[in-house]
């Protein structure tokens, strides 16, 4: 059985790819999206594991000889805190990775090209709407633009003038989207994981 590194590996392999195959069709449209960049963003992730490993000892370690399906309420909220504190670390690390990505010329180039796109689309129902991107990439477009929201890491969102609707194509919405699915994966690979260590702790005290 694949112990929790190679599972964590197999599983942020799978986010990326799904992560980029939905991107192409509801962003940018290109087969050839940000496949290096995605690759990149795996390779960094991948340097972190030993980060992941340790925590997963030292809950186990805190925890041997014990079942999952049997520790008090107290140890279940203690491992439920636990597993989300991973997550959180794996999603802040997925944006960070989308943060510099957005900084790059491949990424502007892309931006440019699908925001003028959607936009004009859009536009021809509605001629008053407002395209918001980040400041850095307002250059790019040769018409006037809003500045997106600073919360936002990338991407752009299209909005009426009375802000009253908008249509959000940005990247945190996106990763927002995505979380849950990428939680239940995640939330699973540790939960098999420490359940089946804990039952070989077990079966070697017996």
């Amino acid at each position: 059985m694949l112990d929790l590194s190679a599972k964590i590996s197999s599983f942020r392999k799978m986010v990326w790819s799904n992560e980029k195959r939905k991107s192409e069709k509801e962003l940018y449209d290109s087969t050839d999206f940000s496949s290096k960049t995605l690759n990149e963003i795996k390779d960094d992730l991948d340097k972190n594991y030993k980060l992941y490993i340790e925590k997963r000892k030292e809950f186990a370690n805190a925890r041997k000889n014990e079942k999952i399906a049997n520790i008090s309420q107290n140890k279940k909220t203690s491992y439920n805190k636990f597993k989300e504190s991973l997550l959180d670390e794996l999603i802040e690390e997925i944006k960070d990775e989308l943060k510099n990505y957005s900084n790059t010329n491949e990424y502007k180039k892309k931006l440019a090209i699908k925001a003028n796109e959607i936009y004009k689309n859009l536009s021809e129902n509605d001629k008053e709407l407002i395209l918001c991107v980040k400041k850095s990439d307002q250059e790019l477009f040769d018409f006037k633009t809003e500045e997106m929201d600073d919360s936002k890491i990338g991407g752009f969102i299209i909005k009426n003038k009375d802000f009253t609707y908008q249509y959000d194509y940005s990247l945190e919405k996106k990763l927002d989207n995505y979380k849950y699915e990428i939680g239940s994966k995640f939330y699973k690979i540790i939960s098999d994981e420490f359940e089946k260590e804990m039952e070989d702790k077990n079966d070697s005290n017996n």
